[in-house]
């Protein structure tokens, strides 16, 4: 007899568990679909059919079993629709599975009572646990009043009903508890599980809660043969002034986009935040309705025109572009990527062709202004001689400022003009010498000291043109000639540094100003009275076309020191 019970509890039980994952994510409860409830009612009815197959049998063919427990249980989680389903269950089973009796009839009205008694119990408003009481009470009355009926041996039937009564109590507070744990933790799960899908800023889906939301769509649209397309907005620069206004205003434009889409495109369905202030969402398809992208032409029209932002839109469909949320929401980044990168590229050929202009400005204003004064110079000049009549006294200025303008335009072609460079391997030592060799008879001349320290160890080769690398290091060291105008040192240090060729040019000359320093590489710019200010710009251009670098350190009254990098060749 104990062994018969304990099956039956411990196949409740087990149950309550199957049944609770039958339900999946849901809650089952009155207010569920019609379907859902349906299929509750079933899953307990066959519960409690099951259980009269592991029954007690007592005196005159009286069995006693736990059939009632799946009823109560539907009646309270489910409400009375399930519970009528799985009496109904309950009493089909009892009529055919079992000899056609007098016992059998009786025992079937009595679950048609108990049904139909727990279903109007399911519609109270008072707490579970009283719910419980109260069924096992109407439940164990009515079952023991039928068995006290057609039982005579009543002394061994007592005995059987207390131990009934106390199995139906244990085991129905055990599922009941049981049960509504399991509903808590499903009911708190889904919390969690709704609160991380959604935006804490906008109140609409996040990425997580679009990625629930598409394997929906995909599904539904697949099971109907129809499908849909995913559109993706994003401000990609906004100009907006309350985006820069603080939080409170960037929340209230946040807030304000998704009521925008909302309203201006009812059919759309899922609208989710991918974060920033990038917007994303479902359009079903209707034949003969408005494409998708003339969807997201017009709206972005009205968010331009009324928030003056600047956005980027792209859109991809199912079952074309993806068959899974992941592959669709995928190709659609990937487009709205290419358009932004499209964008950029086009934003930084305009800036370019505006930085190009600049510079041109620039050089023609400084080439100007270089060549008027020497004009001014010859001018004058001509004009005294015309009034005199005597040229040849000024004949030699006059030449001289007109030598002076042929090598300004000459050295102005050497910077703007490109020249087709002739790159070779080269050993840097070699070229380095080359160019101290000839420079060193005027550096001895002029009485300066001239101190040299080459790379010994392994030998350092260049791709580089060596004419135009021989131009920027005798240029360098004719500057440290004009630096200094007393006796000095020239130093001339080469070695290696990582993976480049590096040359320091150093003089002990006066020295270049601290606010000078920023604009000695660019054109025009000299301290000279007779330079161009052309030579340090033609000395970098060329550097940068090698693929290395010039600086310069300098300090008034004790030097200036450039360094080049070269990069090496392997």
């Amino acid at each position: 007899m104990i062994s018969e019970f304990y099956i039956n509890g411990c196949m409740m039980v087990a149950n309550i568990f199957i049944i609770d994952k039958l339900s999946g994510d849901h809650v089952v409860t009155r207010h569920s679909r019609l379907s859902q409830r349906v299929v509750y009612g079933l899953a307990y009815g066959f519960l409690s059919s099951l259980s009269l197959f592991f029954t007690i049998h007592g005196p005159n063919n009286v069995i006693m079993d736990l059939r009632y427990i799946p009823l109560l249980l539907s009646s309270l989680f489910a409400g009375a629709l399930p519970t009528l389903i799985a009496s109904f269950v309950l009493l089909c089973t009892r009529l055919l599975a079992f000899p056609l009796t007098f016992t059998s009839y009786l025992s079937a009205a009595v679950a048609l009572c108990v049904g139909a008694g727990f279903s109007w119990l399911g519609r109270c408003t008072i707490s579970l646990w009283k719910k419980w009481l109260i069924m096992n009470l109407y439940s164990m009355t009515l079952a023991s009043a039928a068995m006290i009926w057609v039982t005579a041996d009543k002394p061994r039937l007592l005995c059987l009903l207390i131990f009934e009564w106390s199995a139906m109590l244990l085991f129905s507070g055990v599922c009941l508890y049981l049960g509504m744990s399991l509903r808590s933790a499903k009911i708190v799960n889904r919390k969690i599980k709704e609160a991380s899908e959604m935006d804490y800023v906008t109140g609409i889906f996040n990425y997580f809660g679009l990625i629930s939301q598409l394997n929906g769509h995909i599904g539904r649209a697949s099971k109907a043969k129809a499908s849909f397309d995913l559109l993706l907005i994003e401000c990609a620069h906004n100009r907006h002034p309350s985006w820069n206004g603080g939080v409170e205003s960037s929340r209230e434009l946040l807030h304000s986009i998704p009521l925008e889409i909302r309203e201006e495109i009812p059919g759309q369905q899922s609208l989710s935040r991918l974060g920033g202030c990038t917007f994303c969402f479902v359009l079903p398809r209707n034949d003969g309705g408005e494409g998708a992208e003339d969807v997201l032409e017009r709206l972005a029209a009205k968010l331009r025109g009324k928030y003056q932002l600047d956005l980027v839109t792209a859109c991809s469909g199912f079952p074309e572009d993806g068959m899974t949320a992941v592959e669709l929401l995928e190709e659609t980044e990937r487009k709205l990527q290419q358009l932004n990168k499209n964008k950029w590229e086009q934003e930084q050929e305009r800036l370019f062709v505006a930085e190009k202009r600049r510079a041109l400005g620039e050089l023609a204003a400084g080439m100007a202004h270089e060549i008027r004064n020497p004009l001014t110079t010859v001018k004058g000049f001509l004009q005294i001689a015309k009034d005199s009549g005597d040229l040849n006294r000024w004949y030699g200025l006059i030449m001289s400022e007109i030598d002076r303008m042929v090598l300004l335009t000459q050295e102005f072609l050497q910077y703007s003009k490109p020249k087709a460079q002739q790159h070779q391997v080269t050993y840097l030592e070699i070229l380095v010498d080359r160019c101290i060799q000839m420079t060193e008879p005027e550096i001895v001349s002029c009485g300066h000291q001239l101190n040299v320290r080459l790379w010994s160890q392994s030998p350092l080769k260049v791709l580089c043109d060596q004419d135009k690398i021989a131009q920027v290091l005798i240029n360098l060291i004719k500057n440290a000639l004009d630096a200094m105008k007393d006796r000095g040192e020239i130093s001339i240090k080469l070695d290696r540094s990582e993976e480049y060729g590096r040359i320091l040019i150093c003089d002990t000359g006066i020295g270049i100003p601290a606010a000078h320093i920023p604009r000695i590489f660019d054109p025009f710019f000299t301290t000279k009275p007779d330079g161009t200010g052309l030579g340090l710009a033609i000395a970098h251009k060329i550097i940068r076309e090698h693929g290395g670098s010039i600086t310069v350190q300098s300090e008034e009254g004790a030097g200036t020191c450039f360094t080049l990098l070269l990069p090496l060749e392997s």
